[in-house]
């Protein structure tokens, strides 16, 4: 189903279609742009309306976050956008975002906020982000976009029946985008947090996936979960897998009880220690990415389990510890990337 409104991008190959294929990186949007403290004019964000322009988020400074939008109706258009964050977070239910304090207005090149048929807008000033990131410790922030088209803005539940019926209307939705990409010192570890969650009412079986460069094969994941609602504190090493030339990947499977992340309850914490082998040095520039599935239930009766599930290759270990690449049926219910850069 096509879209016709004011488009913010899933990612850049993103035309519109509806829902977004669940195998395009839905959680990297190219149109939510952090910028630092620089400016960003339209004629930029138009130039390079088929790149991502967005940077790091700098902790203790100024952040501007720029959104751009493109016009894939036949009429103008005027919309305004709400911009929310969350802690980095896998299963990013929105009874959990924090909205920013301003809306903001999609302008053209003109600073006019009638938007004509295939043109791009920007909003006519940035959000501002100070003091919500911490790189020190790991902890990091995704940005949600919500464009409200001619002034009306799309329904947002605040719960849904389950982890599939989230995925299904995150998903199902052209004008929200999140942008779920954090930047980290290069080492030879990485040092993650990321929180996360069950919608179902049941306990449900989880898999976080590290995918990461193929120099990483050999390395390990160290996974640490201790909230207390767990029956025990988890804890696991899993070692990556080399994938193909150039990629890795390692998997762990946790069982996660049922309404976390929910109305009235906490999202629980993951750690994460991901280790190069050999004492060696993660590549620069190389791109690692924590992808969260939930295995579907045996008996499929849920029809947004039916419409969301779908078939993915990991590398899994067996009892003994030994892995093997396995392709197996799952819902994939989000993902955070992390750029390890040589320089910050």
């Amino acid at each position: 189903m096509a879209y016709y409104n004011l488009l913010v991008r899933d990612t850049l190959n993103e035309t519109g279609t509806n829902p977004t294929p669940l195998n395009d990186d839905y959680w990297a949007s190219p149109d939510i742009i952090p910028y630092q403290e620089q400016f960003l004019s339209w004629e930029m964000a138009s130039t390079y309306y088929g790149k991502d322009l967005g940077e790091s988020i700098v902790g203790g400074q100024t952040n501007n976050i720029y959104v751009r939008a493109l016009n894939t109706s036949s009429n103008a258009m005027t919309g305004t956008v709400n911009l929310y964050w969350v802690p980095s977070n896998l299963l990013m239910l929105p009874n959990q975002w924090t909205a920013l304090s301003t809306i903001n207005t999609f302008a053209d090149a003109n600073n006019n906020p009638s938007i004509a048929p295939g043109d791009v807008a920007l909003i006519t000033a940035p959000f501002i982000i100070q003091t919500l990131v911490n790189p020190t410790t790991g902890n990091h922030i995704c940005l949600i976009a919500v464009v409200n088209n001619n002034g009306v803005p799309p329904a947002i539940p605040s719960s849904f029946s389950s982890n599939a019926a989230y995925a299904q209307w995150i998903t199902g939705n052209p004008n929200i985008a999140q942008r779920n990409v954090n930047y980290y010192p290069g080492g030879n570890s990485l040092g993650l947090i990321n929180e996360f969650g069950n919608s179902n009412n049941a306990t449900a079986k989880m898999i976080f996936s590290i995918t990461g460069p193929a120099a990483l094969a050999g390395g390990t994941v160290a996974a640490n979960c201790v909230d207390s609602r767990l029956p025990m504190p988890f804890s696991q090493t899993v070692n990556f897998t080399s994938l193909d030339q150039n990629s890795s990947n390692a998997t762990f499977m946790m069982a996660v009880p049922p309404n976390i992340g929910t109305v009235g309850s906490a999202s629980m914490s993951m750690s994460l220690i991901i280790s190069m082998p050999n004492n060696g040095t993660i590549p620069p520039n190389s791109a690692v990415t924590v992808d969260y599935y939930q295995v579907p239930s045996a008996s499929l009766e849920d029809p947004a389990e039916q419409a969301m599930t779908r078939h993915y290759e990991l590398a899994i270990a067996n009892e003994t510890g030994q892995v093997n690449l396995q392709t197996l049926a799952l819902i994939k219910l989000g993902s955070t990337l992390s750029i390890v850069s040589a320089n910050m």
